[in-house]
């Protein structure tokens, strides 16, 4: 009998490998559906958020053209009103001269265009329910807009998640290809570096099997609806905050409620950084800290654009952290070389550190690249924000002395300069200016009076005066007058007529009365800044005044900056009236020829008067006539009151006064609702006192 062959003894070391690359073939199968299905589902969010920027971009072209016939509205609807306030002011002028009949006619006119205006506003909603507020119009118009957009802008983002999980996948499929290749080289080796390929193929699986499930559970960016609609309600606030020129803190509760509901929701963090911003170094009331975070976080979130990086910059230096500013402005300005205001924050940063060398690089090119704007009234606005930013800097921090005074000079200089050539220029100066001082006159010798730093309300004239010396002939001057960072009022002069030196002076003046708040003076030689005051108008109990002059009629009223205007004559009446666009407050002079040059000129057109509002009226009641002075002539006022055409009881003052150098009457109607009579009694006497017929 032949014996049996022994039996093979098992490998298993070879049989452990096939195993492992089994495994390893199937993870690789599992990882590539992983990788598709992240790539389908990165291609379908990218196709979709493409669609929504598509309807995004109709909605938006839908709402302008809305908001455009809403415009159109409105300007028919003021064309309107402005003839029924026309015809209105026509009839209250035509019974200053007793001439009542022709007043009625006006009446009727002014009825006519006043439904007319009615009927407009019930036609466009920018009017029925708005209130002709166009901003708050066309943000609403441009809501569903904004919700496309920020669809688009949250699959956007998703997007690059699943196709970050997509290629991450890739990765790991590249790496177990490497795995399975050193598994299976481990067959082929009988020493035993077999087992150290072995080893390494399954130490590379485990770490793929460990990436994958990172992979697999990392975030995908999620931003509800409702998220969605408290970023708009935000940024509609914040919009309207920023067109208006007011802070934006309304908007802060809308994206702290978009943020509590998607903590990663990027544009919000952003959106509420710039809403939690301040303008002002020294007037701070936001959370600047809380901006900070904000902004921190949002490009941990990807949002690495120039307008983040900028703000951020922005919000450092107001945090007195200025290395952090002028890094984060520094990044801004890679990005952004065009944005004129992150050159002026870098060179502002560098000022705060006392590098004042890198600081004029910085506003050289601050300079240069304001220049290069749309126009002069950008260029101007950008000169002036600098010198504010600066001069909040030096009361901010008085340890820097007159450090950022050669700034402040350049950019003062560069104003001056463009306005006065055309181009910067850096022209030499010989003349020599005393520092100004302002008062309330001047005298037959060109000197100021009543020298003073502060002016009541009710100032109409500063007088600022100049000392000078070195000035010559051929020497091209400017004064410009700076209001609370703003340009007020400025005038080039080609000639110095006043001589080599000596004394002279300048004005600001409004009839109206000067705007309280505070007033800079900068005096300019050959484009060079040789003197420079300041001098305020205080605060008071009269709203913003201003003048206008009236040639048909001969006279100068004042009134608030925000009424309207009516200057009109014709071969019927000449009437020079302002009225408030949002109540029944009126005031109105006509003139009329003096039959006799006393006052019974007067006392007739008085009578007149009264005769033609009583048959215009059915509770028109006059009292008796009093001495007043109006334009510096004794003359005479009266008392009335009425229930205009809508109901509203009317409270009114007649005057009347006798210029017997111009042979004229001048007849004068001042009216406000009953309610607000009272309270409106101190500006219309400051109205009369400021008629003038010079």
């Amino acid at each position: 009998m032949s014996a049996e062959p022994a039996a093979e003894k098992p490998d298993f070391f070879k049989n452990s490998v096939i195993i492992m690359l089994t495994l390893v073939s199937v993870f690789a199968a599992l990882v590539t559906f992983l990788q598709n299905y992240a790539g389908l589902r990165s291609s379908d969010l990218a196709q979709r958020s493409g669609f929504n920027a598509v309807d995004a971009t109709g909605l938006y072209f839908r709402a302008g053209l809305t908001a455009a016939q809403g415009t159109d509205a409105l300007q028919r609807w003021e064309d309107y009103v402005q003839r029924s306030v026309r015809a209105d002011t026509k009839a209250r002028a035509l019974r200053m001269g007793g001439q009542g009949e022709l007043a009625a006619d006006y009446d009727l006119d002014a009825t006519r265009w006043e439904d007319a205006a009615g009927q407009v506003i019930v036609s466009d909603p920018l009017l029925a329910d708005y209130a002709q507020d166009l901003p708050r119009y066309t943000e609403d118009l441009s809501r569903d807009a904004y919700r496309q957009e920020e669809r688009e802008h949250t699959q956007l983002e998703q997007s690059r998640a699943w196709s970050d999980k997509s290629n991450g996948y890739v990765a790991v499929l590249s790496t177990l290809s490497v795995s399975l290749f050193l598994a299976g080289l481990s067959l082929t080796l009988g020493s035993r570096l077999r087992y150290l390929l072995a080893i390494a193929s399954l130490g590379l699986t485990a770490a793929c099997a460990v990436w994958v499930l990172i992979i697999f559970f990392g975030p995908v960016p999620v931003v509800s609806d409702d998220a969605i609609e408290h970023f708009i309600e935000g940024r509609i606030k914040y919009n309207l905050a920023t067109s208006r020129g007011v802070a934006a803190a309304d908007s802060l509760p809308e994206f702290d409620a978009a943020l509590e509901l998607s903590p990663d929701y990027g544009r919000a963090l952003f959106y509420r950084s710039l809403a939690n911003t301040d303008s002002s170094l020294l007037d701070k009331r936001l959370d600047t800290q809380q901006a900070i975070d904000d902004g921190l976080r949002a490009i941990a979130l990807g949002n690495e654009s120039s307008p983040v990086f900028g703000n951020l910059g922005w919000l450092y230096y107001l945090n007195g952290q200025y290395r952090s500013a002028l890094d984060y402005t520094q990044q801004a300005l890679d990005m952004s070389p065009e944005d004129c205001y992150l050159h002026f924050n870098k060179g502002l940063s560098l000022m705060a550190l006392e590098r004042a060398g890198e600081a004029a690089d910085a506003y050289t090119l601050a300079i240069d690249c304001a220049q290069r704007q749309s126009s002069d009234a950008v260029f101007n606005s950008y000169m002036d924000a600098g010198v504010t930013d600066l001069a909040e800097l030096a009361a901010a921090r008085p340890d820097l002395g007159g450090a950022l005074d050669p700034a402040v000079t350049r950019l003062k200089e560069a104003l001056a300069s463009l306005r006065m050539y055309g181009e910067i220029l850096n022209n030499d100066v010989n003349a020599q200016i005393e520092p100004l001082v302002f008062g309330a006159s001047v005298d037959s010798d060109n000197v100021v009076q009543d020298l003073a730093a502060e002016f009541p309300q009710s100032a109409t004239i500063v007088y600022a005066q100049i000392l000078y010396d070195g000035m010559h002939d051929d020497d091209r001057w400017m004064t410009r007058w700076v209001l609370d960072g703003r340009e007020y009022y400025s005038s080039v002069y080609n000639t110095w007529d006043y001589g080599e030196s000596g004394t002279a002076w300048v004005s600001l003046y409004n009839f109206g009365g000067l705007t309280s708040g505070a007033y800079t003076l900068d005096m300019f030689v050959n484009g060079r800044l040789v003197a420079s005051g300041q001098v305020v108008v205080l605060p008071g109990n009269l709203p913003p005044m201003t003048s206008y002059t009236s040639g048909s009629v001969g006279v100068t009223i004042s009134y608030p900056a925000d009424w309207r205007v009516t200057d009109l004559a014709d071969n019927e009446v000449s009437v020079i009236a302002a009225r408030d666009p949002q109540s029944a407050d009126f005031i109105g002079v006509t003139a009329w020829v003096a039959a006799t040059g006393t006052d019974q000129d007067a006392f007739q057109l008085f009578d007149l008067y009264a005769e033609a509002m009583d048959s215009a009226t059915d509770d028109f009641s006059i009292e008796d006539r009093e001495a007043f002075t109006v334009m510096g002539i004794d003359g005479w006022l009266a008392y009335y009151n009425y229930t205009d055409r809508h109901g509203e009881l009317i409270q009114g003052a007649l005057a009347g006064v006798v210029d017997t150098n111009a042979d004229l009457v001048y007849m004068i109607v001042m009216e406000a609702p009953d309610a607000r009579w009272d309270d409106q009694v101190d500006m219309f006497n400051v109205m009369l006192d400021r008629i003038t017929n010079d």
